[in-house]
Order: C-alpha cells, then structure tokens, then sequence
C-alpha cells in the first residue's frame, strides 16, 4: 500500500478484492493490511477481480491466471474531512434537493445530495466541485479558504482537513455568475450538425444548443453555466463529454467519412433458470467487411458509432472474451447474422442492436 498523500486519514485498515468477470452477485473477500503494509491472497481463482483499500476511491484491476501475481501496488490517497455550511441568503430554510457533482480523475465523477450533510470525506487533490440547487433556486456563492469555487476547482490536501466549505442558495439569479465557453473542431468532414447536451445532473439531460460546423470544420457554444456538458454529432450521441469550469475547453471531434452509422448493446444472461447482469466485456469491435477491406469500430455499451461509405457490407463481433456469445445483431429487421448491413445512399442506415449472452464458466 503506497500512500501518496503522507498524514491523510483515515488509513486504510484493509484490501477489498472483488471478483468482477463473472455473473451474478459479486462476492469480495476481505485483505487484512499487515503491518509492513503489504497484503496477500491465497488461493486465488483464475479471473479478473478488482481491488481496493478501504477509505479510498481508487481501484486497480488484476487478472489471475494460473501463476502467482506478486508486486501490485494499490495507491492511496488519504481522506480530508470537509465541513460543509449550506445557508439562504435571506436566512430562509434551504430547500431540499441541493445537489453536487465532483470530477475525479479518469474521468469520473460523484453525484450526490448536498443538504443535510455535516460534511464529506474527500481525497485530497484539485477537481472542479459543481453544486447544483433544485429549479427556480440559484447558487449565489461558494467558498472555501478565501477560493470562490463558482470559478476555481476546489484544492484539498492533509494540511486544510477540517476546512469550512460556505455555500449560499438564492432566489435570485446572481448578475456576477461566471459564463463558460466550449469551442472545437469537427475534423475529416464540413458542415456537420454539432449539439450540446447539459449532463450536469445525470438524472436530467437537454439539450441547450445547435450549430453547424463551418469550411474550417470549427464550432463553439458561449453563455455557459459551469458544468459536465456532451457533445453529440447526430444521430450519434455521447460522442464526446467534457467539464468546463472556467474561460474555455477546446475539444477535437474526428469524424471519419461517410455516412455516420449508431448501434446499442445490451448484455443478457441466461444460467438454467436465473438471469444476471454481469460486468460488460471490453475492447469489442463491430467489423464491417467490403470487398476485403475491413473497418473496425468501437463497440461502447452506452451507445456507439462510426462511419461508412454507402453499400452491403457483412458485420462480425470481435475481441469477445470467455463466456460470452452473440445472441442477436440486427438493423430493424434485418437480422445480420445472415445478410448484409446495408448503407443507403439517401437516407441514414438502420439504427444497429447488439445484444450478447454471457454463459457461466466451469472451471
């Protein structure tokens, strides 16, 4: 266990390894941490299992096979305790339904209720901290160690645990609230329809804009509320999410030519009587075959896309892993386990589903 953050607590007092490339309801076992700070398992199943010490957010994924896995090392930062003072400006009751969402690194990101909380353990690090007020009520300020977080990210480290993060709700919507820009380039094709979504609260998406990219391929959004915002480049979607908290992110958007096509994949299992949900396999491609030559594109669960010229072309699934098949590839209702997928000349191709069966391994 390296700690990065010396001092942070609390410290992890145990190793959680979960296994997590299998169905049905996941089973961890728990690690004691020993006292030079190492940590063991014996008797491992080969798979893939995640692990991750207690009081941290990060996690490390190792896959077993049938030789020992030795020299992991699980990074953790320490926890700082921030106390939270959430107030009305006129010294009214604060509603309900104040939220925040917080960017960690990798993308990744917490969204949770605000009022009601004394506090909130964090690691420490600096991300942009968005707090959200329930409709018709405005965040008129928000502060933390002289910082106003409506326009900075918020800077945690061991030193400030036990700092005051002040927020205020308004009725009011405040004339100083900061205003963010999004501003990029459409690469490979002109005159592409470009649409923001507002995905700031994942509970509520809508989108707050459309524009066309011009000769140079270039596009940009002004008037912004700071916020987690997705790009879409119809008819596909989540092409492309970003965080801007302050001034203005630029973004590269490539888009391969011809016509853009857009598919969905569901996981079902079915084990005899029972039907789970597992983990989703990763690195699949969607292989679409033309006179010999292949193109090979990205298979993302929560919806995926790429381009082709017009024509039939054959599709094939690759990168399965163990244990899963495919159950079902179509457009509309044309099943393409038997015929080609076809790319009209005039008018957008059928919408692709792909759906796969996970079967329980016997080891």
């Amino acid at each position: 266990i390296v700690d990065a953050y010396a001092g942070a607590l609390p410290q992890p007092d145990a190793v959680l390894m979960t296994r997590i490339d299998g169905p049905g309801p996941s089973q961890t076992r728990t690690l004691p941490i020993r006292s030079d700070r190492t940590f063991a398992a014996e008797d491992v199943p080969p798979g893939e299992y995640l692990l991750q010490a207690t009081y941290s957010l990060f996690t490390t994924s190792v896959t077993v096979g049938t030789s020992k896995v030795a020299g992991i090392e699980l990074v953790v930062s320490g926890q700082v305790r921030l106390t939270l003072r959430v107030r009305m400006d006129d010294g009214t009751d604060v509603p309900s339904g104040v939220m925040y969402r917080m960017l960690f690194e990798q993308g990744r990101t917490f969204f949770a209720p605000l009022g009601g909380r004394a506090g909130l353990s964090l690691p420490p690090g600096s991300r942009w901290f968005f707090i959200l007020p329930p409709a018709s009520y405005y965040l008129a300020s928000a502060t933390f160690a002289g910082v106003d977080l409506r326009r900075n990210p918020i800077a945690l480290t061991p030193a400030n645990a036990g700092g005051v993060m002040d927020v205020v709700i308004t009725r009011t919507k405040p004339v100083d609230a900061p205003m963010v820009r999004i501003a990029g380039i459409v690469t490979a094709q002109v005159g592409v329809d470009v649409e923001l979504v507002n995905t700031t609260s994942p509970t509520s998406r809508s989108v707050i804009g459309t524009t066309t990219t011009g000769a140079d391929g270039r596009f940009q959004f002004d008037g912004l509320a700071p916020g987690v915002y997705q790009i879409n480049v119809p008819p596909a979607e989540r092409v492309r999410e970003v965080a801007v908290g302050a001034g203005t992110v630029e973004v590269e958007i490539p888009v391969p030519a011809g016509a853009r096509i857009v598919g969905a994949t569901v996981v079902t299992i079915y084990d005899g009587a029972r039907r789970f949900i597992p983990i989703r396999p990763a690195h699949l491609n969607l292989v679409a075959e033309r006179d010999g030559v292949q193109t090979r594109i990205p298979v993302e669960f929560m919806g995926y896309w790429g381009a082709l010229p017009p024509g039939a072309y054959r599709l094939t699934v690759e990168g399965l892993q163990a244990g899963y098949t495919v159950r079902a590839l179509a457009a509309g209702s044309v099943n393409l386990l038997e015929a080609p997928f076809v790319v009209p000349v005039d008018r957008p191709a059928e919408r692709i589903s792909l759906e796969l069966n996970y079967n329980r391994l016997v080891n």
